[in-house]
């Protein structure tokens, strides 16, 4: 079963085979249907539209609120200090970075229904029943049908981790939005002065734990399959520093000694 709910797609694979003496004869079905809901057609698109429209008038309205914000200060020939003109250039790259969000996502919804369609008839169209054609010949067919799925589902997924990066950027604004108010301003301005000492102290957190990682990986990737590599051991790791100590552990004494030493560092 094949399902793609971001491109309104979902697909069935059936194979069949029956056993005639020796020879196993096989039945090949593939069927597919693109929701027109999901892929976002008719009034579904409309909504959509109306949506992305409210969206472009707010990220117009950030650019002009800024816009006015730089002609005010040109006109009093005031000069930015170094938190106005980050605060500036924040609010551009955000807004720039939502807008180019926005036009490739609605490309993208616009034309979901003929890409669903397009990659489900590539697969559906591989002549697996037609005698005349090798079987290398089905197998590169399929396959490269396979990877025009797979570039969808991989294509989804960067967009995907696209919009959870601008939800941070939003949430750091509202965070410094709130600093208007007299109250969260103090806590605001807060972890602004201790921004330096807090990236001081995340830079040394890191190098202590890629070293643990690293010392974990050369100790136990032959014997525990958790510390098989590096990036294995770092997530190990982590879940140590959430109390989730590896099975076992007790049964060896260097991953004792690990697990003591990782604990009380980090």
């Amino acid at each position: 079963v094949l399902h793609m709910p971001n491109n309104g797609l979902s697909s069935l694979l059936e194979l069949h085979g029956q056993m005639h003496g020796f020879v196993v004869q096989t039945k090949v079905n593939f069927f597919h249907h693109a929701y027109k809901a999901a892929a976002l057609r008719d009034n579904a698109m409309l909504s959509y539209g109306l949506v992305f429209a409210v969206l472009f008038l707010i990220v117009l309205l950030n650019l002009v609120l800024t816009a006015k914000a730089l002609l005010e200060k040109r006109a009093w020939n005031l000069r930015f200090n170094r938190q106005q003109l980050f605060a500036i250039v924040f609010d551009v790259f955000q807004v720039a970075v939502v807008g180019v969000f926005s036009v490739i996502s609605l490309l993208d919804q616009l034309g979901s229904q003929d890409k669903a369609t397009e990659v489900m008839t590539q697969l559906s169209g591989v002549p697996f029943a037609a005698p005349n054609v090798s079987f290398e010949e089905k197998l590169s067919a399929f396959f490269a049908a396979a990877e025009e799925l797979y570039k969808s589902l991989d294509a989804e997924s960067r967009k995907t981790a696209f919009a959870f990066a601008i939800m941070i950027l939003m949430l750091l604004r509202i965070i410094r939005a709130t600093a208007a108010h007299p109250r969260t301003g103090v806590l605001i301005g807060t972890l602004v002065k201790g921004f330096n000492d807090l990236y001081h102290f995340a830079l040394l957190f890191m190098i202590i734990f890629f070293f643990f990682s690293y010392a974990a990986t050369w100790l136990f990737a032959d014997t525990r399959d958790e510390f098989r590599d590096l990036a294995m051991s770092m997530e190990t790791q982590f879940q140590i520093l959430l109390g989730q100590l590896p099975e076992h552990f007790s049964d060896n004494s260097w991953l004792i000694i690990y697990v003591v030493l990782c604990s009380i560092t980090l």
